[in-house]
């Protein structure tokens, strides 16, 4: 004799796994959260390729641009019509790799070191630094989607595709300023200050600076 309500029951339960496993997936690739084991797997996946990528552009003294495109915002490409905040997307120069993913040039600047307290500062608008740096971006591999390594009709530069961080808007975790260095034809960026360092040192020495404003 069938209980009553059993398919009922039964159909609902299935209905309520359903949405709860699809509820977990939307949650955890709203927040990123990887396992160590698919960080691994995303970080083996990327690093060989750009690498490759960027050794073969320097070698055939070719540009090193990409566009940047934040994978949420895909549909304004290529309007540049923006509000405030990084844009959805923006070209940008690929200067290197890191453990952990590539790294973005967001501009050269001049700093101030000063020896005797061993900190750096932006001086400020319409002064010199003694320090050239370069602003750069860190993105990880695992903020990486996808990459259309020939581009489109807009940009043949490859597009990368990322996963902005939601609160700052940006695909980088973290930004500092490099010194440019060579070694035997070979050119690397090395980090020497972080850039909410210098923000913080500008701003506690009473320095109006036109980029860090």
């Amino acid at each position: 004799m069938p209980i009553p309500f059993l398919s009922e029951g039964l159909a609902l339960g299935r209905i309520f796994i359903t949405v709860c496993t699809g509820g977990w997936r939307w949650w955890r690739a709203r927040r990123r959260r990887l396992t160590p084991q698919e960080t691994l797997a995303i970080r083996s996946k990327w690093k060989p390729l750009f690498v490759e990528w960027l050794r073969n552009q320097r070698h055939q003294k070719l540009s090193t641009e990409v566009i940047i495109r934040d994978l949420r915002r895909i549909d304004n490409y290529p309007d540049t019509k923006e509000g405030k905040g990084i844009s959805a997307w923006f070209r940008i120069g690929l200067i290197g790799n890191y453990e952990r993913g590539i790294m973005l040039s967001c501009g050269i600047y001049e700093l101030v070191y000063d020896a005797n307290e061993e900190v750096y500062y932006s001086p400020a608008k319409g002064a010199r630094g003694n320090t050239k740096v370069t602003l750069t971006g860190y993105v990880p591999y695992e903020n990486i989607e996808t990459v259309d390594w020939d581009g489109d009709q807009y940009y043949s530069y490859p597009h990368i595709y990322c996963y902005f961080d939601r609160k700052h808007k940006q695909p980088y975790e973290k930004l500092s300023f490099c010194e440019r260095g060579n070694l035997d034809e070979h050119v690397f960026y090395s980090e020497i200050i972080s850039f909410e360092s210098v923000r913080r040192e500008t701003k506690k020495r009473g320095i109006k600076s036109s980029f860090l404003s």
